[in-house]
């Protein structure tokens, strides 16, 4: 499949430093959330499937870019653009579709816990199974139900 120029441009994005990532990711969601849902939801459609053929190094710095990108964005925005990535990845192989799972779980894993808040609003769908932590005053853990009570067995002596 030939890329277009925006697409190898989007992909392109990869070499550059963090911030000037996020930047320009910023930049290209806002004007896609501009969108019609069909215009927005085909442009995605390309730009997803350039992203998920990255190696495996290359797709998680992109997916945390695109992640953190999507925390800082006005919430309509953010969901607009979330909800477009959903129903490209309903067009693409489902090969691409679980390599995109397993990238924003494992991006997820590495965020603060109100960033996974944030993101759980937008993508509640693929982080239904990262568990959400529970902020106590001795650190970050995740609740514990109380052991039940165990009833003494009687033993029987038998001569």
């Amino acid at each position: 499949m030939a890329e277009s120029k925006e697409v190898k441009q989007w992909v392109g994005l990869l070499t550059s430093k963090e911030d000037a990532r996020q930047s320009k990711m910023k930049a290209r969601y806002t004007e896609l959330a501009g969108l019609s849902e069909e215009d927005r939801v085909k442009q995605v459609t390309d730009m997803a499937r350039a992203e998920h053929e990255l190696d495996e190094d290359q797709l998680h710095v992109f997916t945390k870019s695109r992640l953190e990108t999507w925390i800082s964005m006005d919430a309509d925005k953010a969901e607009s653009v979330a909800r477009a990535y959903d129903e490209a990845m309903k067009n693409l192989p489902g090969t691409l579709a679980m390599r995109r799972v397993g990238a924003v779980q494992t991006v997820a894993r590495d965020l603060e816990t109100d960033k996974v808040e944030r993101l759980y609003e937008l993508l509640p769908s693929l982080l239904k199974e990262n568990p959400r932590a529970v902020i106590t005053s001795l650190g970050t853990s995740v609740e514990k139900k109380p052991k039940p009570v165990k009833k003494a067995k009687r033993k029987f002596l038998f001569f």
